[in-house]
């Protein structure tokens, strides 16, 4: 305990100086003061934990000192050093929060011992208490944020969707949405596994602790935002536009937010993320909606290849499902082409195919995949077929690894 003592008289100063340190009780002298301007400015700097201060004093007395104490709110406890004749002051001294007062004519060893364990007692009791209260607070925040979580992870997969329910939530978590003109966004890691390798073992929970920090400390001041994550690889944010009513402001607000998670995850992280944003929903009650138009669109960078931010409006035409006969006729194309050995042609043939079909998504996610893997079957085919000729060229097979190399492919 660190012990701050205030007296005029320096004979006095150094008598409880000496008592002091003389106890056993490991009380510590942080300082002394002559008066109550420098006794302030002590108790500020060097926040010791037990003051004793003297009533009457030139300049500012000690009940001015315990004023000024009172209005800083400071935890600092006060005994009041006094003489026979100032009984006034002490009864004042008390309602201003003094904790005890010594006689000077009768201080001694054990008077000194006395009142500063009671007070080290008493200031202990108060920490413990404010400790107590912290670590309840935190465990019920951090409940409130857990609850958070849960309920609008169910508001996206429709789990609760009566009104009354989703308002009442909204209420008692501290939810920051408004009721109309939302959006949702869909984040997701590229290339995950990769940025797992990086955060192995007791590692792998810095990812998400570290990203939710950092997007927390971005958007801090925003007013409708909520972010939180809802499966392995993928993160959700959800911004209400109550205040905004222009379909052109709320793009605009969009973008800015998705460059801004964007930009900071890189930095910080060094990793690329890949974001799907829906349009505009009306209501809080058909969120759901949004965030499976937002995760489409974050889907889509199958076709767009990763790190894009996606917009469901602007990809939302729907893909066909390519037929048995179309997909007959690409494949026999190629394998027309292998029996020519025109390796080069089946190149740009197929980045043709894969560019068209990337820019204006016209096969579907299963679709592409299922002619990926037949033109992938062709092209081994054909590739442990030279091996097995004697006569193949070295040229032939540096042309067939270019197609299996090319990026489009891949």
């Amino acid at each position: 305990m660190r012990i701050l003592i205030v007296d005029d008289e320096a004979f006095v100063r150094v008598y409880i100086k000496s008592l002091i340190e003389g106890s056993k009780h490991g009380f510590e002298v942080c300082g002394e003061a002559e008066d109550g301007d420098s006794a302030i400015d002590m108790i500020s700097t060097l926040k010791p934990d037990i003051v004793f201060l003297d009533i009457k004093m030139p300049k500012v007395d000690g009940i001015q000192v315990l004023r000024t104490i009172k209005q800083a709110n400071s935890p600092v406890k006060v005994i009041v050093l006094s003489s026979y004749n100032e009984f006034d002051y002490v009864r004042e001294s008390m309602k201003l929060g003094a904790v005890d007062y010594i006689h000077k004519p009768s201080i001694s060893a054990a008077v000194v011992d006395s009142v500063l364990l009671s007070t080290k007692s008493e200031l202990e009791k108060e920490r413990r208490q404010i400790n107590e209260y912290k670590s309840i607070k935190h465990n019920m925040e951090q409940n409130k944020s857990n609850l958070k979580e849960i309920f609008l992870k169910n508001l996206i997969n429709e789990a609760v969707n009566l009104k009354w329910e989703v308002e009442k939530n909204i209420r008692l978590l501290d939810i920051r949405l408004a009721y109309n003109n939302l959006v949702c966004f869909v984040i997701s890691i590229d290339s995950f596994k990769c940025v797992l390798k990086r955060y192995e073992g007791n590692k792998r929970n810095l990812i998400d602790f570290t990203i939710k920090n950092i997007i927390d400390e971005l958007f801090k001041s925003e007013e409708e935002f909520e972010f939180f994550k809802y499966d392995t690889n993928s993160f959700c944010i959800i911004k209400s536009y109550s205040k905004v009513r222009s379909e052109k402001d709320i793009r605009s607000n969009n973008d800015y937010t998705a460059r801004t998670v964007k930009d900071a995850l890189n930095q910080f992280l060094d990793i690329s993320i890949s974001i799907g944003i829906s349009n505009t929903c009306i209501s809080i009650n058909h969120i759901a909606r949004a965030f499976g138009e937002a995760e489409r669109a974050n889907r889509h960078r199958f076709f767009t290849g990763s790190g894009n931010i996606i917009y469901y409006g602007d990809i939302c035409h729907k893909p066909e499902e390519i037929s048995k006969e179309a997909l007959g006729k690409v494949t026999g194309d190629i394998r027309n082409l292998l029996n020519l050995n025109k390796f080069e042609e089946i190149k740009v043939y197929l980045c043709c195919l894969f560019t068209k079909n990337n820019g204006m998504c016209l096969m579907a996610e299963d679709s592409l995949r299922s002619l990926a893997e037949e033109i992938y079957h062709l092209l081994k085919e054909k590739y442990n077929r030279l091996k097995d000729e004697v006569l193949s060229s070295s040229r032939q097979f540096t042309a067939i690894d270019g197609i299996f190399e090319a990026e489009n492919i891949n």
